[in-house]
């Protein structure tokens, strides 16, 4: 905390002004606050696990997927083997999917023979990475009955299965991509701003990092000075593409606004594959039947899950066929030399990471030129998080508290059974919504599900192991085992396509967030976060203002922009009548508004108030939530005692070495501020401004200056920063 602070004025430097001196930024981190912190310590933690006892399942008691994942953790730390292999198990795969091991435009860029099966390729490396390439395929729950799945295609998925330094950096270099096609795109149309500048280093960075790889894969094969303005053509080639696919992903993702935000089901299209072809085929000189051999391949040996072309049907929309009919044409139209390069290259960026030491090393240099910091970290520390992301409840095993069914979950529940009170409270007072919607909402509130930190079958060996039994594990094939892993994920996805959909948990126990799914109508509290300082802080108001609003949030979004449109089921629905609905839609652009007011003054920037909506509306209806469901359990049990402290007035403002004179109200708000710490570097800011979530100064800002309790606890008057007037305050829930 920095005392010197105003609260009403600064709230985040009063509860965060030290947070920067107290708790370092990592030099490989564009951004650090609680929860990249508390994530580390869990991933140290597993770390300690993993290297401990045995690996051999005959000699202890751990279950033989806890063995497999210590096997995957020492062939990742094997990098001696890695290293000596080189690029071969690079060259095996690309085998495997159909690809040379240089493509032809770079051995030899005038041959008009390339033979190239381009849609049984980029099949096989969707089953076995899970990656999206030039088509976006997926099992899809269906928005209209969540209980059925379909097969779908559509847009290539920005995310993919393949494990990355951490998720953070591994969202900002998916971002990296984006930037990179919409650049060139920009460069064309000679766009001047600061944007486009800092576009064109990141461009060129890629290119010279496209260039470093391939130079040393060209080089095992001898060849590298021979081929080396081949090598930058295959480049200006790859880009190109690249720019095209974009610009085709950005119109089906314009097209697609209105259904996200205005719930237009009608964009949904269930359709057989001939008929989506005949579509798709319409700007194409020639039919072709590419949906069914992608199918075809895909499916190939999963005996659950063979397709009935002449009566099953897929699920896509509107915007996705746009999509497909533009980058059909284009596929059509490229020589397949260049189609060739660039399926190439998209497998191999994905892949590169797994192999030697010296193109992680590259990686990092890279990663520091688009990001500002390079994403290094100790070779344990990236296997345990590795471990973690692809086998998260074996890896839970090792870390679950014996204790937690008894003393934790029943706390935790309770807290949520005040926060959902509190909730329906504020549902049963709103204004402007009329008594049909609120019954409505009222019941999928009841109905929301929660799931509080593990599933109970991890606890079960037998289960656990049967779990990941498919897995074949060896701890000296690392990319092997990589491929071994993410192949079964997909593969088992693929299934389970024509079962009775089930949703499961949103994430591992390991992971310090916590989510809300709209289709099963359910919130997930992972173990990891229930720690220090998210819960088990003394108080019950400093716990209420931490994880209680974090719970409160995540409840919240089954009521937010995209979640009202989501029933008590699950399901898409139209469940609120058509004058509620143009009332929230009225609030909305208040938060709008006021969000895209606010500027962050580091980079001279200002937040997106479209973007963020949802987020903005889970933060402000959940810190309200948790404040007055805090309030329920001093009714319930009594008033807490005061922490400890002594008073001091040495500063501008009444100042305060320990807590006993602040009431539990403030308390409640400082535990809420304090969740919300983390510093930035200039590039993480830049980064931020595309997220979904505003930084946290920016979260406090909000929230609390649209609460007048916040208000009323901290003496703030109207002209004051945190103090809204009654004509200005943004409210929902």
């Amino acid at each position: 905390m920095d005392l010197s602070a105003h609260p009403c004025e600064d709230f985040f430097r009063f509860t965060c002004g030290n947070f920067e001196v107290e708790h370092p930024r990592p030099d490989s981190q564009t951004s650090h606050d609680w929860f990249t912190e508390k994530q580390s310590k869990v991933l140290r933690d597993i770390k300690k696990k993993l290297q401990s006892t045995s690996i051999n399942s005959e000699h202890n008691d751990e279950p033989d997927a806890v063995v497999k994942a210590k096997m995957l953790f020492k062939s990742c730390l094997n990098s001696a083997l890695n290293d000596k292999l080189q690029f071969d198990p690079l060259f095996r795969l690309l085998g495997d999917f159909g690809l040379p091991k240089l493509p032809s435009i770079i051995e030899n860029p005038t041959t008009n023979d390339v033979k190239l099966q381009w849609i049984k390729i980029i099949a096989k490396v969707k089953r076995s990475l899970g990656v999206d390439i030039l088509m976006g395929f997926d099992v899809f729950t269906d928005p209209m009955n969540r209980t059925h799945q379909y097969l779908a295609f559509g847009t290539p998925s920005q995310e993919d299965g393949l494990p990355l330094i951490d998720d953070i950096l591994a969202k900002r270099l998916r971002r990296v991509r984006r930037k990179i096609s919409s650049s060139v795109e920009a460069k064309k149309q000679e766009s001047s701003d600061y944007e486009t500048e800092g576009s064109e280093v990141v461009l060129a960075a890629y290119a010279t990092y496209m260039k470093e790889v391939i130079s040393a894969i060209t080089m095992k094969t001898n060849a590298a000075e021979l081929y080396a303005e081949n090598i930058l053509n295959a480049i200006k080639v790859t880009i190109d593409i690249s720019r095209e696919v974009f610009i085709y992903v950005e119109r089906a993702e314009n097209a697609s606004k209105a259904e996200i935000r205005g719930g237009n089901v009608s964009e949904l299209v269930y359709i057989k594959v001939a008929d989506l072809q005949k579509i798709i085929d319409d700007d194409v000189s020639s039919p072709s039947s590419v949906l069914e051999t992608y199918l075809t391949e895909i499916l190939s040996g999963i005996k659950e899950a063979q397709f009935d072309f002449d009566n099953d049907v897929i699920l896509t929309s509107k915007a996705d066929i746009l999509y497909l009919k533009l980058v059909m044409k284009l596929i059509y139209q490229l020589p397949p030399i260049h189609l060739e390069m660039f399926i190439w290259w998209s497998v191999v960026e994905d892949l590169i990471l797994y192999t030697t030491t010296s193109m992680r090393h590259l990686y990092y240099d890279y990663s520091k030129a688009v990001t500002g910091v390079d994403g290094a970290v100790s070779r344990q520390s990236y296997c345990s998080a590795t471990v973690n992301k692809l086998m998260g409840f074996a890896v839970s095993y090792l870390i679950l508290e014996d204790d937690f069914m008894i003393k934790t979950k029943p706390k935790v529940e309770k807290m949520l059974h005040n926060i959902r009170m509190a909730f329906e409270n504020l549902v049963r007072h709103a204004t402007w919504m009329d008594l049909e919607t609120k019954e409505s909402t009222l019941k999928k509130s009841q109905r929301m599900k929660s799931l509080i930190g593990f599933p109970d079958w991890i606890l079960n060996k037998t289960s656990l192991e049967s779990h990941y039994e498919p897995i074949k594990i060896k701890n000296d094939t690392w990319m092997k085992n990589i491929v071994e892993l993410l192949t079964w994920s997909f593969v088992e996805k693929l299934s389970k396509w024509r079962m009775k959909h089930e949703f499961e948990w949103a994430t591992s126990p390991t992971n310090v967030n916590a989510f809300h799914t709209f289709q099963a109508n359910a919130i997930t509290i992972p173990l990891a976060i229930l720690q220090f300082p998210f819960y088990q802080l003394g108080l019950e108001a400093l716990n209420y203002g931490s994880i209680g609003s974090i719970l409160a949030h995540e409840l919240t979004h089954g009521f937010d922009d995209i979640g009202r449109h989501f029933d008590e089921e699950g399901n898409k629905n139209y469940w609120w009548t058509e004058t509620t609905v143009k009332n929230f839609v009225n609030r909305t652009e208040c938060f709008k508004k006021q969000y895209s007011n606010y500027i962050l003054p580091d980079i001279g920037e200002y937040i997106n108030g479209e973007t963020t909506l949802g987020e903005n509306i889970a933060d402000n209806g959940g810190v309200r939530e948790a404040y007055y469901a805090y309030n329920y359990y001093v009714q319930s049990v009594g008033k807490e005692q005061k922490l400890p402290g002594t008073k001091k007035y040495s500063c501008d403002m009444i100042c305060f070495t320990g807590f006993e004179s602040y009431s539990h109200e403030q308390m409640f708000f400082i535990s809420y501020g304090n969740l919300w710490c983390e510093t930035m570097t200039e590039s993480g800011l830049r980064f931020a401004l595309d997220d979904t979530h505003c930084p946290g100064r920016i979260r406090l800002l909000g929230a609390l200056s649209n609460f007048k309790e916040f208000h009323k606890a901290f003496e703030c008057y109207p002209g004051q920063k945190y103090h809204k007037t009654k004509d200005e305050t943004c409210i929902i829930w």
